[in-house]
């Protein structure tokens, strides 16, 4: 995990959402030009959470709510509260499609108090040891607590 610098919101992500009051509203069409622009201008086509490179032409990825929607509809149509996340497949190519990974485990079981956010924490990449043979992620002694919480997550 690495810490992302959000850009400027893009004008056309303000006009695309400009009177919607619910995700589902937002196009599909509308949805795939706003993970291209995170992908390609702020996240280096890699997934926010495992930086696992991503293919921009594929769909094994999504936007990801930090805060998930259903915890604060206040942050859904907030920029800086969405990244491109990966759908868990960089693990394990042979898995299926039940195992999931990166920003689907969170839905319901985000606490904002041990959650380490790669937008807000800007050495995050210190809370975590990495395998390199085995691309395994284990807690750093910085905060072992919410970096067990966020690798669990």
């Amino acid at each position: 995990m690495w810490n992302i610098q959000k850009g400027n919101i893009p004008p056309f992500f303000t006009s695309d959402t400009q009177g919607l009051t619910d995700w589902n509203q937002y196009l599909a069409e509308k949805k795939r030009n706003l993970r291209r622009h995170i992908l390609q201008t702020e996240q280096y086509e890699l997934c926010c959470y495992c930086e696992g490179l991503l293919n921009i032409n594929s769909q094994d990825f999504h936007l990801e709510h930090i805060v998930p929607r259903n915890l604060d509809p206040n942050l859904v149509f907030n920029y800086n509260n969405i990244l491109v996340s990966c759908d868990g497949k960089h693990f394990n190519e042979l898995s299926d499609t039940s195992i999931s990974s990166c920003g689907h485990r969170k839905d319901g079981y985000y606490d904002n108090t041990l959650f380490l956010n790669p937008v807000l924490v800007t050495n995050i990449e210190n809370h975590f040891k990495y395998n390199n043979d085995t691309g395994q992620i284990k807690p750093s002694d910085l905060d072992k607590i919410k970096a067990t919480y966020t690798i669990l997550l």
